[in-house]
């Protein structure tokens, strides 16, 4: 992956009030199979968060935009549900939180 940019998905409603529950191994295996299809483009490096709905990746040659709606398409057809991602880039997130 030729000079990756790290990104930030945050998955809407995941694993929260008894909805939308998908398990830490299922959740590995949607981001592998992405991977997998768009092995040139993106790399999944972490899953975040209580609900496990925060995934740190790196991304190459497409928008944060894209990978999120990777997710989401992968994520609607395992739930059955639409799935809403919104996704930043890390450097936006770092600027976020070091402001405040």
């Amino acid at each position: 992956m030729e000079n990756p940019k790290l990104g930030i998905a945050f998955i809407r409603g995941l694993n929260m009030f008894g909805k939308r529950n998908i398990s830490e191994s299922q959740l590995r295996k949607v981001l592998k199979d992405i991977e997998r299809e768009n092995h040139k483009a993106v790399k999944f490096v972490g899953i975040y968060g209580r609900h496990k709905d925060i995934i740190v990746f790196k991304k190459t040659g497409v928008h944060y935009a894209t990978v999120g709606y990777w997710i989401e398409s992968k994520l609607a057809n395992l739930l059955g549900e639409k799935v809403c991602v919104t996704t930043r880039s890390l450097k936006v997130v770092k600027g976020v939180v070091d402001r405040f």
